[in-house]
């Protein structure tokens, strides 16, 4: 057909009239849909091994063993009294009490594992700061305590309010958010005390958590946004029809393995025909009234007169069977933003190079989200971690005084995130080692692509050498290796300081 102008993706003719989608809001849709395809994609995390497969992609390379900080201090012994102190809240060292969380259970590294997940599965996380009294068993008083999108009572909306008797707006509760009137920005949280249908009786009314206290963790993708969205929601129907299918054609495949006889008989005795349900005491119709018919492995089902002995079977399934399947799995992968090696960690369809820029792929969206999850919530917890163990003089910090005089000093610090293993590990040296001669490289960037901290491996390799020798030689005739900066290496008179005490994973 014809068109004088205009766009395509506009046009109204009887290929398209059926597609009017409309405009609809980031918290109406949540309205309509959020409770729904949050409650869909948890079965699917249950259930189906594909959901399960990508969420485990995310958390395993954005997390892996955990995000660690380091503090931006000149002071070496001073900077490991902090780790120290850090290490021993985050409950990863012998004998801690899991001070970090507020159920005393998981580590730190564990908490953050469970909020990323909490992202990608419900849409959001909200951790709520707790503030405990220090005693024998606690050196610290701030716990986390992690609150699921299921908590956030969505009920407590009141979206239109009139104005207070001084003539200001006041404040609206949307998706159980209360909204500032003015700014738009996040007052309080109202939230259920108890997880929602579990073993505890939900009887008690939704308490209100002021936003300082807590941080809203969410991958926010539309403006005006007040909820957050399961990652999994473009992905959400092709889960479940790919789920549905390979069901199918496993129970297909359990039919055609045992085949059935159907065996007619001239006795009359009804107490002698079968039922084709597996178990007796079964009924033999669903809600609808429709007849329900089941084979087990091997049965032979006994009708009525004839004396004739039949053998059935279900039909072979589809010849194209696999490639649709690589379609589907493929469009999962896509919605996900991630390479179909990724999702089904099937290699027997790809070569050295695909495989590498698949994984070059992946690591950038892994990048971005560590990048999202330090932004958006572990700056906040070494903020709290610091000013908690300011409040109660822990040995090594400051005084409230310092702390207030020059904060953005002692907060000064990096994370550290998991890397991953070169795919060529050769080449990818020998490119380094280019890149270091050029000066285009440094040796902190090298070790941080495999989530290591350069001065524990610089400390490491001076102890190491002092003692066994570069390459095996004995210290005296000790040399370093080509690549390497000149170092100062500790003689016997001379012991070599020990590295920064690494933490366990």
């Amino acid at each position: 057909m014809w068109h004088v102008g205009g766009l395509d993706a506009g046009r109204l003719d009887r290929n398209t009239e059926d597609w009017n989608p409309g405009t609809i809001g980031p918290n109406r849709l949540h309205q309509l849909h959020g409770r729904t395809t949050r409650e869909r994609v948890r079965n699917l995390e249950l259930n189906n091994p594909f959901a399960v497969s990508g969420i485990n992609a995310f958390v395993r390379n954005v997390v892996g063993t955990g995000i660690t900080p380091k503090a931006r201090f000149t002071d070496p012994e001073l900077r490991s009294q902090w780790e120290d102190e850090f290490e021993d809240w985050a409950g990863v060292v012998p004998g801690s009490t899991f001070e970090c969380d507020l159920e005393g259970r998981r580590t730190l590294y564990e908490l953050q594992a469970q909020i990323l997940r909490e992202v990608l599965v419900g849409g959001g996380c909200l951790v709520h700061f707790v503030e405990r009294p220090i005693g024998p068993q606690r050196r610290h008083p701030v716990a986390l305590e992690l609150i699921p999108e299921e908590r956030i009572a969505e009920e407590q909306d009141t979206y239109a309010l009139p104005a207070n008797r001084l003539g200001s707006p006041t404040n609206r509760v949307i998706r159980g958010v209360e909204i500032d009137a003015v700014t738009g920005a996040h007052v309080a949280y109202w939230v259920k005390p108890t997880a929602v249908n579990d073993v505890t009786p939900e009887t008690l009314a939704p308490v209100r958590i002021p936003a300082d206290r807590c941080r809203y963790v969410t991958l926010l993708t539309l403006t005006n946004q007040v909820r957050g969205f399961s990652v999994l929601a473009p992905v959400v129907l092709w889960l479940h029809a790919l789920g549905v299918y390979v069901d199918n054609e496993m129970v297909a495949s359990k039919l055609k393995s045992a085949w059935a006889y159907f065996v007619k008989t001239n006795d009359e005795n009804v107490a002698n025909i079968d039922s084709f349900a597996e178990d007796p005491g079964a009924s033999l119709t669903d809600t609808a009234g429709n007849a329900i018919e089941r084979v087990s492995p091997g049965a032979i089902m006994r009708g009525r007169p004839g004396d004739e002995i039949s053998a059935v079977g279900p039909n072979v399934p589809q010849a194209d069977s696999v490639p649709w399947l690589t379609l589907i799995q493929q469009s999962i992968a896509m919605g996900l933003d991630l390479s179909e090696i990724e999702l089904t960690r099937d290699y027997s369809r790809v070569n050295f190079s695909s495989a590498r820029a698949a994984a070059n792929r992946d690591r950038k969206t892994y990048r971005y989200l560590q990048q999202w999850l330090v932004n958006h919530l572990l700056n906040e917890v070494w903020f709290r971690f610091v000013r908690g163990a300011v409040g109660v003089g822990l040995t090594g910090f400051p005084t409230a005084s310092e702390f207030l005089r020059d904060r953005r000093r002692w907060l000064r610090m990096t994370w550290r995130c998991p890397g991953w293993a070169t795919v060529n590990p050769v080449d990818d040296a020998q490119a380094q080692r280019i890149q270091l001669q050029d000066g285009t490289l440094t040796r902190e960037q090298v070790v941080a692509e495999r989530g290591d901290d350069w001065e524990e491996v610089a400390a490491q390799w001076e102890l190491e050498n002092a003692q066994l020798g570069f390459a095996g030689e004995p210290p005296d005739t000790l040399t370093a290796p080509p690549s390497a900066a000149p170092r100062v290496v500790s003689t016997p008179d001379t012991p070599a300081a020990a590295p920064d005490r690494r933490r366990s994973a």
